[in-house]
Formats: C-alpha cells, sequence, structure tokens
C-alpha cells in the first residue's frame, strides 16, 4: 500500500495511524509525506510540483506493482 499525504494535511494523524493499521495487519505500506503541502495537494499538478511528484510516484508504484500493462 502507498500512502501518500501532505506535511500540513489536517488528517495526518489518521493517515499515520491507517498506516499503523496496515502493518500490522501484515500489510506491506509505504507512507511518503511531501513537506509544506495541503490535503489534496497532488491534485493541483498545475500549480505544484510536488503534486507532479506525487502523480509520479503513484505511477511508479502501480508500474512496480502491474508492470505496463496497455
Amino acid at each position: 500500500t502507498l500512502i501518500i499525504t501532505g506535511e500540513n494535511d489536517p488528517v495526518a494523524d489518521d493517515v499515520d495511524q491507517f498506516a499503523i493499521d496496515l502493518r500490522e495487519a501484515g500489510i506491506p505500506t509505504e507512507v511518503s509525506i511531501y513537506p509544506n503541502t495541503i490535503h489534496g495537494f497532488f491534485l493541483m499538478t498545475g500549480v505544484l510540483d510536488s503534486g507532479k511528484r506525487a502523480i509520479d510516484q503513484i505511477a511508479s508504484s502501480l508500474r512496480a506493482r502491474f508492470g505496463n500493462i496497455r
């Protein structure tokens, strides 16, 4: 599981707990916290470089898991 969150996300504590719960359940979990960002920052790719990087990270993670499916 890849969890991406912003450093200033108001639900950051919930994200942390969710990651703990997943790991305790034996589910491999990676958490990426993007500095100086807010909830939903990855939807702002036209304005924020961090949004573009998050989308690239998601794509890379999916490719690693599923390959280059067309």
